[in-house]
């Protein structure tokens, strides 16, 4: 098995591990670990889906910097 189809697989395994298996496949695979900015990123998402959709801030929508954080990822 190649080192491209081990890292497929982590990364296959990382999107259901808790926080320990998480961990071990961040130390073996660096790659997989989030960056801050994309922790940031996501839970701002998750705010402002959660409090603030389909409202307005000013003339803005708040979907449209949603939508604009997505693209960001």
């Amino acid at each position: 098995m190649s080192h491209e189809e081990k890292l497929e697989e982590a990364k296959r395994l990382y999107e259901t591990a808790n926080a320990d298996q998480k961990y071990v496949l961040e130390s073996l695979f660096p790659e997989l670990a989030e960056s801050k900015d994309e922790r940031v990123r996501k839970d701002l998402i998750i705010y402002l889906r959660s409090i603030l959709s389909n409202k307005k801030y000013g003339d803005k929508f708040i979907e449209d910097w949603i939508a604009w954080l997505e693209k960001q990822g």
